[in-house]
């Protein structure tokens, strides 16, 4: 029996977009995990982006301080805008969501959730 041929090219690029409401508990260690699995498999060519979506609790303090350990940008909702909304607003462009070796994908951030 024969193996299919597996590609042994670069690692893919990566954004993943994390929207986040009220998660202060659970955005730290979302985030945590997130680059440890990008950096345990070689992946270094990843843009993380974390919505904070009208939070009322102190996401936007947790994020602060995950921007100094980890390449991170955050995106700031002054007011609740939706799951959609928030994605939304992070994703880019239609233009720009279909480059080859891409890869776009979506983490939800959810205290009802185990991680």
């Amino acid at each position: 029996m024969t193996g299919l041929p597996i590609s042994v090219g670069p690692p893919p690029s990566i954004a993943l977009f994390i929207p986040a409401h009220n998660e202060a508990l659970n955005v730290g260690e979302v985030v945590a995990k997130s680059f440890e699995f990008f950096s345990s498999r070689g992946i270094v060519d990843t843009t993380v982006i974390v919505v904070n979506d009208g939070s009322i609790d102190n996401t936007g303090e947790v994020l602060e301080d995950l921007a100094q350990t980890y390449p991170l940008k955050v995106v700031t909702h002054p007011v609740n805008s939706g799951y959609g909304r928030a994605l939304d607003q992070a994703s880019p462009p239609p233009s720009a969501r279909v480059m080859s070796g891409s890869h776009i994908a979506t983490l939800i951030v959810s205290s009802t959730r185990q991680i």
